[in-house]
């Protein structure tokens, strides 16, 4: 179960990080 709940958090976090990658390169496009 915990093994699980663990997994579960890594996807999250994996998630979030693509989520955030494309504004990412957004603003650094906006800065060039």
């Amino acid at each position: 179960m915990a093994q699980q709940l663990h997994a579960q958090g890594e996807l999250v976090q994996l998630l979030a990080v693509i989520e955030a990658y494309p504004s990412k390169k957004i603003s650094e496009l906006n800065q060039g």
